[in-house]
């Protein structure tokens, strides 16, 4: 059924959840995972302005990411690590379109019953309406 797994990561503890939905998805069905990291780059300032602090900032990425997918090793699963630059949304799915992603597994946060007016904007809401495939959201 799935192929290939997309799983953005910012690598806050949530993330494993995540990975592990996915890992547990793509030993069922023969799929590779990429993990990705989108590094998000300030809007209006020329990248070449700022080539040195993301530089530190994606050395720090490929660490984290050799950890995590070092903590999901799975023989029968390939794992890809990704990490590109620009704005997170707009990045995923493009990621999506250009890679033929079958399914984006993330992480969301839960919605405060109290408080429906919060929490709409963020990045896996954006995701999940504009994203050609499906999303599965992990809470």
């Amino acid at each position: 059924m799935f192929k290939h797994i997309l799983v953005p990561v910012d690598f806050s503890r949530k993330n494993k959840k995540a990975v592990d939905v996915a890992m547990r998805m793509a030993s069922c069905s023969g799929a590779s995972v990429t993990l990705l990291h989108v590094i998000q780059t300030v809007a209006d300032v020329d990248f070449s302005e700022l080539e040195a602090f993301y530089r530190r900032m994606e050395n720090r990425a490929v660490r984290a990411l050799d950890r995590l997918a070092a903590s999901h090793k799975d023989p029968a699963v390939s794992i890809r690590k990704e990490i590109i630059f620009g704005d997170r949304v707009k990045e995923i799915l493009k990621y999506v379109a250009a890679r033929k992603v079958d399914v984006v597994v993330m992480n969301s946060h839960r919605i405060d019953p109290k408080n429906l007016t919060q929490g709409w904007g963020t990045i896996s809401y954006k995701v999940v309406l504009l994203c050609p495939s499906p999303v599965m959201l992990v809470k």
